[in-house]
């Protein structure tokens, strides 16, 4: 899938609305699909997203449509079902552009050992964090920041959302180290007011860049990846002369890489590279 997901600070911090707005801006550029995997709740946000936007992007149906308006897990509980994220993460996509939006906030459980995080990470887009300028805000989205860091999520901006704040953007990104892509202020619920937003500033194009950008590169291929290796990447402890092909490795969380094939622990450390060099289970795990 090529895509990003769309997370926020909190529920009710204006995912939804930045969606459509975002939805609308990629679509100027290239065939856009919408999708909400886990809905609580009706009317839905993808009925939302039809009432504003109508056809001018595609919809993926969402896998789960709960009933009761409550966090993803409360919601299934209550019909006896358990989301089952590898069912999500498994879909068949498209050559569109897919904006993915999450439920609630990142740590929000979707079942008894998963959260709307690792959703993100199962669905291998990068995402973008949606924050506000209520009060709170600083430390909802420095604790977000965290949990994403701490877990390998990809992020590639926050999105500003509300009332302006003088300073506030230039706080979030001295403490988050990540860039403020967009500022959204108090926009009508419209296509039309989403188009003058898109025609009279040039603010998406930031967006524009981050998100394609990302996408672009993802899709390279495993051989172009593995010839820009040999070309320009030195591998410590490694004999290069030996080695011919070095596993691709798609993301890092923790001590571990991921690759295809699954998690390794990256033991490039002299004191764990040692003690797995003694251990037989464990090297062919890791590097």
């Amino acid at each position: 899938m090529k895509g990003v997901f769309i997370a926020g600070t909190d529920t009710d911090i204006g995912k939804t609305f930045f969606s459509k707005l975002l939805c609308y801006g990629l679509s100027q550029k290239r065939k856009v699909t919408y999708f909400k995997p886990v809905q609580a709740g009706h009317p839905t946000d993808t009925d939302s997203l039809k009432n504003t936007l109508g056809v001018s992007i595609d919809y993926h149906k969402p896998v789960y449509e709960l009933k009761m308006p409550a966090s993803p897990n409360r919601a299934a509980d209550a019909e006896s079902i358990s989301i089952d994220t590898d069912l999500i993460a498994h879909q068949t996509w498209n050559e569109n552009f897919y904006v993915v939006e999450g439920a609630g906030g990142l740590l929000v459980p979707l079942n008894d050992t998963e959260k709307v995080i690792d959703l993100s990470l199962k669905l291998e887009v990068p995402t973008l964090l949606v924050t506000s300028t209520r009060l709170g805000t600083i430390n909802h989205t420095l604790l977000s920041v965290e949990a994403m860091k701490a877990r390998g999520v990809p992020c590639l901006g926050l999105i500003l959302n509300g009332p302006e704040d003088p300073g506030l953007k230039e706080l979030l990104e001295k403490e988050t180290g990540l860039s403020v892509l967009l500022e959204v202020p108090r926009l009508e619920d419209s296509l039309e007011s989403f188009e003058t937003f898109y025609q009279e500033s040039n603010k998406f194009q930031k967006i524009e860049n981050a998100v394609f950008d990302s996408s672009d590169l993802k899709s390279v291929s495993p051989e172009s990846l593995e010839s820009l290796d040999k070309q320009h990447v030195w591998h410590p402890f490694t004999q290069h002369g030996i080695v011919k092909n070095h596993p691709l490795v798609s993301r890092g969380s923790g001590s571990y890489l991921h690759l295809n094939e699954g998690p390794v622990l990256d033991a490039s450390d002299s004191f764990v590279r040692s003690t797995c060099a003694r251990n037989e289970s464990c090297r062919s795990k890791t590097f």
